[in-house]
């Protein structure tokens, strides 16, 4: 399946929405603009659900 992410980066916190094909909405959370905590947030979006 298909999905698409979206990130809306500032210096301190980035948001995070993941949508699928249809446009139905995955994920949305935020995370520190830091590597490892966009890595988790990005590992917690694709768990399966």
């Amino acid at each position: 399946m298909k999905q698409y992410v979206g990130l809306n980066a500032s210096q301190k916190e980035t948001s995070v929405c993941v949508v699928d094909a249809t446009g139905k909405l995955v994920f949305q959370g935020k995370a520190n603009s830091d590597p490892g905590c966009l890595d988790g947030a990005a590992a917690q979006a694709c768990a399966p659900r």
